[in-house]
């Protein structure tokens, strides 16, 4: 089976500032820098930049990664780092010598592996699948020691994890792309047009929105290059971190077909699926169970080999019947995945990897079978609005059709019918909610599109179009508008004590009702009440930071607020008097 890794939209080479640097050290390999004889460029990007060197203090050649950081803080960050880093021994990762300051500059003297990384590994050694486990699960373990030391990488990806001549694995780079994300900005580096500690490609979403992140986040990461290296591509692959995010909100996993070999085990599927859930809380807890679940993996694979070749062969075995297939299938694969639902025989979402082309044609009514169980034992999750585990459980089931040959629109018109009526009823009551129903389901539609189902066409439009309007940038100003005027409302009757008892203004407010009357609005008059909007929700925005920081309610503070949203919002385009009235009564519910 044939792997080729994409390459990364954020390999960069190294800032022009270390250009003459790099041109000495070509020029004349051993030029010495501090106490160091620099030896060749291995690589570098952004303010990085890597050389083996020799290092006399030691006596051996080592990697030695510098960086002009432009703060003071962010120094004393990687250095700190650095030294957390180099307590940390464990044979899956490389090793810290320590650093150095050398002119300025920062200097992490590491390990020297005499090998290549993840990448090229992948291109030119062109593993199995169960090889590409193997050496995962042994970067895994380096991941797994340094977040049991209090550690996290923050930049796990195949360029981070190093096979030497020694046949030992590691990972490199712990922990550095954190600290410069927590100190610097693009704005420190004017010879970058765009600066990003880390790869958005690789990156969880908590990341990718500026959250701090944990060890999930790590495990995210890991997944990411793990899903890539067995598939080809990268499961949410984009050109933009906008465009990333927005994949990893539709669900749908993606899979290069020229490079999916069918015999990666659905199971593997499922637990690198598990780790990829955009809800950290839906992966696995720690990197130890994730693991723990590949080595399983690993360690069975001619079992099942042995019942695919006997499902298949029908050797010893009557098979050709439907009942006795359903029972091998029954009997062999009668596991719960992490979401409790079982596997169902033909299409579903667990359906047995080896059961496939043992039991001939499926008729119409077994497929309407399989459909309601999908639907139904998914419905809990849609109530719940657990949509991680419906598009993860939904994108393995297209994943296990498509290795088979065949389609699951049934089962995807049912579930888009169900994500469609969940939506409604929530559009009002919890419009994120709403929203993120609208961007997983359209994974769903694209997927009915591409296997037209007789007669659905007009009822797959309409919820398109739905799903349309709760996505819209014009519903999420809504959505925006109505939670901060709502929100700036409570807060300001907290400190006005004095209002009269018969001043309806602060008087409890439908959110629900609220959202719903300006949505109305918004349908009615689309051009001025967008246009409004547009400028209205940054100046409210502004006003909730200006309340948050009047310090128990300080009157003179909360005038000062008062005074700066009127002159912000006496800014914005004029409604005109019939449609600011209505505005007005959408908010105080009349």
């Amino acid at each position: 089976m044939s792997r080729e890794l994409q390459e990364s939209s954020e390999r960069r080479i190294p800032s022009a500032r270390w250009l003459d640097l790099i041109d000495e050290v070509e020029a004349s390999p051993g030029h010495e820098f501090g106490r160091f004889k620099l030896l060749e460029l291995l690589g570098g990007a952004g303010m990085g930049v890597v050389f083996r060197a020799y290092d006399p203090k030691i006596e051996r050649e080592v990697a030695l990664k510098l960086w002009k950081l432009p703060r003071d803080e962010a120094r004393e960050a990687v250095i700190h780092e650095a030294k957390c880093l180099a307590k940390l021994s464990h044979p899956n990762v490389v090793t810290i010598h320590g650093t150095d300051e050398v002119d300025g500059d920062v200097a992490l003297i590491m390990e020297f592996i005499d090998g290549m990384d993840g990448r090229k590994w992948i291109s030119t050694q062109r593993p199995t699948w169960w090889q590409i486990v193997d050496f995962y699960v042994l970067a895994g373990r380096g991941l797994a020691a340094a977040h049991a030391a209090g550690l996290e990488h923050g930049d796990f990806k195949p360029d981070n994890v190093l096979l030497g001549r020694d046949k030992r694995v590691r990972v490199a780079d712990f922990g550095i792309a954190r600290a410069l994300r927590e100190h610097i900005t693009g704005e420190d580096d004017p010879a970058e047009d765009s600066y990003e500690p880390g790869t958005p490609d690789y990156m969880a979403p908590e990341r990718l929105l500026g959250r701090r992140g944990d060890e999930r986040s790590d495990q995210f990461s890991f997944c990411v290059s793990v899903w890539e290296c067995l598939y080809g591509k990268r499961p949410f692959d984009a050109p933009t971190e906008v465009a990333i995010l927005e994949a990893m909100e539709g669900g749908v996993l993606q899979t290069d077909p020229a490079e999916t070999a069918p015999e990666i085990p659905r199971r593997l599927r499922q637990v690198i699926a598990r780790g990829l859930a955009i809800n950290p809380g839906e992966r696995w807890p720690d990197m130890d169970s994730l693991l723990a679940a590949l080595k399983e993996i690993r360690e069975r694979p001619e079992e099942r080999k042995r019942w695919r070749w006997l499902a298949a062969s029908g050797v010893g075995l009557v098979v050709g019947s439907s009942a006795m297939t359903a029972w091998l299938v029954m009997t062999l694969t009668d596991t719960v995945s992490e979401t409790g639902i079982k596997p169902v025989r033909g299409t579903t979402i667990l359906e047995a990897e080896d059961s496939s082309d043992t039991d001939g044609a499926t008729d119409e009514g077994e497929k309407e079978v399989a459909a309601e169980s999908l639907v139904s034992q998914l419905m809990p999750h849609i109530e719940r609005g657990e949509l991680d585990i419906v598009s993860r459980e939904w994108n393995l089931a297209v994943q296990g059709a498509h290795v088979q040959g065949t389609s699951i629109e049934g089962e995807t018109l049912e579930l888009a019918r169900a994500l469609h009526e969940r939506s409604l009823a929530v559009e009002h009551q919890k419009p994120y909610q709403a929203r993120n129903t609208g961007l997983r389901g359209q994974a769903m539609l694209a997927y009915l599109s591409a296997h037209p189902s007789d007669g659905a066409a007009t009822e797959i439009q309409g919820i398109r179009d739905d799903w349309d309007r709760m996505v819209s940038a014009e519903t999420l100003l809504v959505t925006e508008f109505t939670e901060l005027s709502l929100g700036q409302l409570e807060q300001v009757c907290a400190c006005e004590d004095a209002l009269s008892p018969a001043d309806d203004r602060c008087k409890g407010r439908d959110a629900a009702a609220v959202h719903r009357c300006l949505a109305g609005l918004l349908a009615d008059h689309e051009s001025a009440v967008k246009q409004y909007l547009d400028c209205s929700v940054p100046a409210l925005t502004e006003h909730g930071e200006c309340l948050g920081a009047a310090a128990d309610c300080d009157p003179e503070r909360l005038a000062t607020c008062k005074a700066e949203r009127a002159q912000a919002m006496g800014a914005c385009p004029p409604l005109g008097p019939t449609l600011e009235t209505a505005l007005v009564g959408c908010i105080r519910g009349d």
